[in-house]
Parts: C-alpha cells; structure tokens; sequence
C-alpha cells in the first residue's frame, strides 16, 4: 500500500512554497497532490487547496459521513474494506477519483485567487487534467505565469520566449475565436455560478466533453478556454525546462530566498515526514 502517505518527504518545491507563505508572498497554493506533503512542509491550511483531495481524512463514498483515517488506514494495511456506521457504505480517504466533482475551495480559488493574483508559478504539471488545468486560463491577461517543468506544456494558451513563430497558431486561434465553444467556455467568466453553468452546459448529454469540464479528467490539451494571442509583443509566460527541483532552487535565488530555503532544508533533513510528489500552481 505505497500509495498511502509515509514513504516520502517534503522536496525544495514544497519548502520553496512554504518559504513564499513565511515571506506573504503567498495567495494561495493549489495542488493536484494527495500525499499531503504541502501539508508536511507547512504550508497553512487555509492557503492550501487540495483540488484532487488527501489522505487527511476519510468518508463514506455514499451518504458522506465522515470515517476515522486512522482506523482506514489500518483496514486497509489489513486487506480490510472499512464500512459506514450509518448507511454501510465503503468508506475510502478524501482523494478525488475521476468522474467525482472538485472541492469548493477549488472554485473559490478559481473566482476569487486567480482575478486579483499578481504572478503564477506552475510547477511539475502535464496542465492536462480537467479543470485544474483552467486555473491559468483565468488570471489576467497581464500576470506573468513562470512553468517549470521537463518539457514544455500548456499548448497554445502558452506562449513563451524561444517558442517558434507558426502559421498554424494563427489559423488555430481564428478558428476557435469563430467557435461557439470559445464564447460559451471563456475563462472570462464573472461569477462562480456562470463557470458552474459553463460546466453544467457542456457535461449535458449533446456534448461529448463533459466529464472534461464538470470533473477531474483529463485531455490532450485545453485550448477550448478562450482566446490566444498567438505573436504577443512581449511574452508573460516563462518556461524553466527541467528538473523542478533545481528550478525552484534557482527561482528562490532570483527573489532572495535561496540561503533561506538552504536553512530550511538542512534543519528538515533530520526530521522525519510523511508522504509523495506531483504538481502544484502557486498564485502569488
């Protein structure tokens, strides 16, 4: 049962992030992670928001009644399915499986982070599950978005410095500004109740996208979410290509954190922590 939280410890990324809570540079950090190592780093709950779910605690997948995860835990090292008290039901932690809606806290973060975010940092992300991946989609047009990642991500929604000049960027954004889905799926949408109407629309059966909009799923892209100006004159988004380790390491320098977040490291080595690894968006 290796996916459960123990086996793994908080990487420069998660201290990074908590470095730029300690410092208030922090909006909020959003996190497609369930291994609860933002949690182990010290990130605050109340700038966290686990889109995918965790294993901090567990419910009854049927009437939702909260289950202990200390006694899950313990079924499930044993081969144990753990049932409700109330209903019955299988009880499992809070981790999102696909097909299942988001958390509040992610449209929240969606409506009210993303509008007023002066930079985001996406970090270690395909930006291919849905609808995580709209988060960048809705900051404005002028907030830089800085990526790190192994390879480039984020299809034409992103345009970064030595990215090649291409006809088909052009002939693909014309054609998705003339489609109806460019006007009824902007990210430009004012309040939480048009997103939820947005994705209400297209989980309907007439459209065959809608486990991408309405759930957690993913996709080979998400260029459905507005428009793209495909020759900026200066580009707002910036790629670190490579290990997100290291980049977050060279990224603390830039805003004077490194000796900071070199302190932080050394003292945590020695200390034990729970749980994995995986992508996060810091809204700044």
């Amino acid at each position: 049962m290796k996916l459960w939280p123990g086996h793994f410890q908080p990487t420069a990324v998660h201290h990074f992030i908590r470095l730029l809570q300690d410092e208030g540079r922090l909006l909020r950090c959003c996190t497609q992670n369930i291994d609860g190592l933002e949690r182990a780093a010290g990130v605050s709950a109340d700038l966290l928001v686990e889109a995918h779910g965790s294993f901090a605690a567990a419910a009854c997948i049927d009437c939702h009644t909260p289950y202990n995860i200390e006694q899950n835990y313990l079924e499930a090292m044993s081969g144990v399915v753990s049932r409700c008290s109330t209903c019955g039901g299988i009880a499992k932690p809070n981790v999102i499986f696909f097909g299942e809606c988001l958390p509040d806290a992610f449209f929240d973060a969606l409506h009210h982070d993303a509008p007023i975010a002066e930079l985001v940092i996406i970090i270690g992300t395909s930006l291919q599950v849905h609808p995580f991946a709209m988060l960048p989609c809705f900051v404005p047009k002028s907030v830089p978005r800085v990526v790190m990642n192994r390879e480039r991500v984020g299809g034409f929604l992103f345009r970064f410095p030595d990215d090649p000049p291409c006809a088909v960027h052009d002939d693909v954004t014309a054609k998705k500004r003339d489609s109806p889905s460019s006007q009824t799926r902007s990210p430009s949408a004012s309040s939480r109740r048009e997103v939820e109407r947005e994705m209400e629309e297209a989980s309907s059966p007439r459209n065959e996208e809608a486990e991408k909009a309405s759930t957690s799923s993913s996709s080979d892209g998400y260029g459905q979410y507005g428009d793209y100006d495909v020759r900026p004159d200066v580009c707002r988004d910036v790629l670190f290509r490579g290990d997100c380790q290291v980049s977050a390491v060279k990224l603390a320098e830039y805003l004077g954190l490194s000796e900071a977040l070199a302190k932080r490291m050394q003292s945590i080595d020695a200390v034990p922590t729970s749980a994995g690894n995986a992508s996060h968006e810091a809204c700044n």
